[in-house]
């Protein structure tokens, strides 16, 4: 039975058992991207993360379906969106290599 512990604007901590976890509300998955551009380079971002309270390197990634306007999208069609607002690159082509939780616990 999972029980929840706390609800915030865009997660609710959880309790299953003995695990206690964040859970997202509203969304339909999430995406990571890996860019590589025609002549075969890596695409990564620099972005400031809260958490953290400094800037990380990363991959592009995001959500999709966690806003009005993109509840119908696919994952294809937000790896596509999150690619252009984060980098300003255009797919030509989108590869699903792998589906996968982004955390175990």
């Amino acid at each position: 039975m999972t029980q929840i512990i706390a609800e915030g604007r865009h997660i609710d901590l959880v309790m299953r058992g003995q695990w206690e976890f964040a859970r997202r509300k509203g969304i339909k998955g999430i995406v990571g991207i890996v860019p590589v551009t025609d002549d075969e380079k890596l695409i990564f971002v620099e972005q400031y993360r809260p958490p953290l309270d400094c800037p990380v390197v990363e991959f592009p990634a995001g959500i999709a379906g966690d806003l009005p306007e993109h509840r119908d999208e696919d994952l294809e069609q937000a790896a596509r969106r999150e690619l252009v607002e984060e980098t300003g690159y255009e797919a030509g082509r989108i590869q699903r290599l792998f589906t996968a939780a982004s955390s175990a616990g």
